[in-house]
């Protein structure tokens, strides 16, 4: 019965949840920058926070890496951005 009744209805806060699991570890800077040392495992944000210099700004280099790096997160936006808005609005439309 829980296939049936419960799965259905908690479908949105499902999704929801799974899209700001997804955006939270996308986004994590501190861990994978104590824990990485090789260039190449490094992950997209911390790769980016590195690429920031200390006294110059390659601010071309840094836009253009934050356009690419907000790519799959908008592709994954676009294909839940049902269940998103459902999921948000769920709990504050009554009856």
């Amino acid at each position: 019965q829980i296939r049936h009744i419960i799965l259905p209805l908690s479908a949105s806060i499902i999704s929801v949840t799974c899209i700001m699991d997804f955006l939270g570890s996308w986004n994590n800077t501190i861990l994978p920058l104590l824990l990485l040392r090789d260039d190449q495992l490094l992950t997209i944000p911390v790769g980016l926070f590195r690429l920031d210099g200390e006294y110059v700004k390659q601010y071309g280099q840094l836009m253009a890496g934050y356009a690419i790096s907000s790519v799959p997160l908008l592709i994954i936006f676009l294909f839940s951005m049902k269940f998103f808005v459902k999921g948000l609005s769920a709990g504050a439309v009554k009856g």
